[in-house]
């Protein structure tokens, strides 16, 4: 898998990482989007873990379970 994190500074280059953990150490906020949200759960938490700030694009989740642990990661 590649993670790209896209630099909304003018005169930054994008980052392209191999994993999430890499790219949390070179950014300082992220947002979860894929086609399909099934790597919502997955990857928010793990940004979340890191002290992210992040924004799931929606769907938040693909089930109710993977959208409680999403929250409730983010609430702690």
């Amino acid at each position: 898998m590649t993670v790209v994190a896209v630099s909304m500074v003018k005169d930054e280059a994008d980052i392209v990482a191999a994993t999430v953990a890499h790219m949390c150490d070179q950014v300082d906020a992220v947002i979860v989007g894929d086609r399909h949200g099934a790597l919502h759960r997955p990857h928010a938490l793990e940004c979340i873990g890191a002290g992210k700030p992040v924004f799931v694009d929606k769907p938040l989740a693909c089930n109710l379970i993977d959208a409680a642990a999403i929250v409730d990661a983010a609430e702690q």
